[in-house]
């Protein structure tokens, strides 16, 4: 039972810091604003796939991040995150959110900007692509986001949580999007 609460503690928290880091990032500006607008569309969305080792189970790790609305000023997005084992139900969380067209930050709340640096990565079925990657830090979580630098849009994102004297990595990959450019 213990194993089940800290499941749904962690898929909660999990789902929360991927919804509140879209918001916090920063990355509608003068000469970008172009090339992210490819994704300000209702039903814009990309789908994520991972998996992590807890208590000697693995776990499927999916998310969603979804633009569902859109206004003059602002995107409403939808973040879905799912736990997936062959032992118990899948643990399933949503958050919904509006968030300011010109001021869209992926800094989750609570964490602190560590370092950004430039590098190259694989996405399946798309390539090799340029990124810009964002380490955030707190005492609990740390979040690494690998932001797409032509669409301005989250290719990966990796969690590294320290809970009961281990570290556990979760590395949401790019699996599906609609996003032209990506898809």
């Amino acid at each position: 039972m213990r194993k089940n609460w800290i499941l749904i503690a962690f898929t909660v928290f999990l789902t929360a810091l991927a919804a509140s880091a879209f918001i916090d990032y920063h990355f509608l500006d003068d000469a970008g604003q172009n090339t992210s607008q490819s994704w300000m569309f209702k039903g814009a969305y990309a789908m994520y796939e991972g998996k992590i080792d807890l208590f000697s189970k693995p776990y499927n790790l999916t998310a969603e991040i979804q633009v569902t609305d859109i206004s003059a000023s602002n995107v409403q997005i939808r973040t879905n995150s799912t736990i997936a084992t062959s032992f118990m139900p899948a643990l399933t969380d949503q958050v919904i959110q509006w968030v300011n067209k010109t001021n869209i930050n992926f800094q989750p709340k609570g964490e602190t900007l560590a370092r950004t640096y430039i590098t190259q990565i694989v996405v399946r079925n798309i390539g090799n692509r340029n990124c810009t990657v964002y380490e955030y830090t707190n005492e609990a979580i740390n979040a690494t986001y690998y932001v797409d630098n032509v669409l301005l849009w989250p290719i990966r994102i990796v969690y590294t949580v320290a809970f009961e004297n281990q570290t556990y990595i979760m590395e949401f990959n790019l699996k599906d999007t609609n996003i032209k450019g990506l898809s």
